[in-house]
């Protein structure tokens, strides 16, 4: 027992004699509703540097820093400018951000002089990791852990009891489950009728709507002003500029200036956030002319590939040799969520659910051998994705 507001330090101390290996259970209580500032706050993350190896384990030139609070973007930037470090993506459900800083220092002497500074709570590198690799089986039969009557030779009654939940529920299209993962085969016949499906991105913002992923017809904003989404020529000066029917640009949405749509580093409205600028992109113009719901992500029709950064969360192929582990992905997905009672394949834990299709892996070449990777980076901004876009659950059985 620790009483309450001592610091103390238990040794625990266990001998094993006997013949066989066992284990040891540890249960370590605290007092309920025990306050998190009486608990105290979790230590600053200490990064082993000397252990990590560039490209190997985090990719050079990149952190991710979380802030004291949620800090303007200028205040933020302050701290970032006296490293030389750009802005790649703010995140919104944490203060924190993903930069990428110059190349001609160590990258820990620059993650050690943002550290110092007083706005920012804690410093990483955005690690990187080959993913492991896992078999897929198709056969409803060899699914143990949902049901298991010993047909693998296992244990009866060892699994999630998926046949007595089933009696009370076989999911809803309502839930959308997020899946972070190597991707899914969206064509899937097993999978294709569970995909949710971003409406917006479908349909546009308001009516009328064209009907057609990523290309909006009207005004999708609703304002009336002429739209770099808009390609409707009327003859008039909507937008009261002195110019009719041009090719302008009138979003509103936050997400759309600071999208970079191109990914060469630079967002459609510059690294000042702010439009007409001098270092705005131009060349982010045409990508976000389809972008119909304005949320940077451009046909994001069943989800993204956060990995590889286009809208395509199908696992990756098309290589000389194999990609091991790409298949997981789709194995995941229909284990959440496959078809049931449809004579297809295997059934999910859920007949009937939405999956949203957050690809988050990437494949490099090792010595000529493609290998499938995922970073940090990628991860958080994908489960940033999932919760601005209604995701309930998600699912993460990566491993690396």
């Amino acid at each position: 027992f620790v009483d309450e507001g001592k610091d103390t330090i238990a040794v625990l101390s266990v001998t094993n004699n006997g013949p066989l290996a066992g284990t040891v259970d540890i249960l370590v209580e605290s007092i309920e509703d025990l306050p998190d500032n009486i608990i105290g706050e979790l230590a600053n993350v200490q990064v082993a540097w000397e252990r990590l190896e560039a490209w190997e384990d985090y990719i050079p030139g990149e952190l991710l820093v979380m802030y004291r609070d949620f800090l303007p973007p200028e205040q933020q930037d302050l701290a970032l400018n006296t490293v030389g470090a750009v802005v790649q993506h703010r995140y919104k459900l944490l203060p924190a951000a993903h930069v990428r800083v110059p190349l001609n220092q160590p990258l820990r002497n620059i993650a050690a002089a943002l550290q110092a500074h007083p706005d920012v709570v804690l410093v990483e590198p955005n690690y990187r990791k080959e993913l492991t690799k896992t078999p897929n089986d198709p056969q409803y039969s060899a699914q143990w852990g949902l049901e298991n009557a010993r047909q693998t030779g296992g244990s009866l009654g060892a699994d999630a009891g998926a046949e007595t939940l089933w009696e009370h529920s076989v999911g809803s299209r309502m839930v959308t489950v997020s899946i972070h993962d190597t991707g899914t085969l969206l064509m899937h016949p097993d999978l294709e009728a569970n995909l949710w499906v971003n409406p917006l991105e479908v349909i546009g913002e308001a009516a009328p709507a064209d009907g057609a992923p990523g290309v909006a017809l009207f005004d999708d904003d609703g304002d009336a002003l002429e739209s770099a989404e808009s390609n409707v020529t009327d003859g008039l000066d909507n937008d009261g500029d002195g110019l009719v029917d041009e090719t302008g640009i009138d979003f509103l949405d936050e997400e759309v200036m600071r999208a970079d749509y191109n990914t060469n580093g630079i967002p459609l409205a510059g690294f000042d956030g702010v439009f007409g600028s001098l270092d705005d992109d131009t060349n982010d113009y045409p990508f976000a002319v389809n972008d119909d719901d304005e949320n940077g992500y451009v046909d994001d029709i069943h989800g993204y590939d956060f990995g590889a950064l286009d809208n395509d969360p199908n696992p990756d192929t098309g290589y000389l040799f194999p990609v091991d582990g790409t298949e997981h992905g789709t194995h995941v997905a229909g284990t959440v969520g496959a078809v049931g009672n449809n004579d297809e394949g295997v059934t999910g834990m859920n007949w009937e659910t939405s999956l949203m299709i957050c690809k988050i892996s990437r494949v490099e070449e090792f010595f000529g051998l493609p290998i499938l990777i995922i970073d940090t980076a990628a991860v958080i901004k994908s489960l940033e994705y999932a919760v601005d876009n209604g995701a309930r659950v998600s699912n993460h059985s990566y491993g690396g």
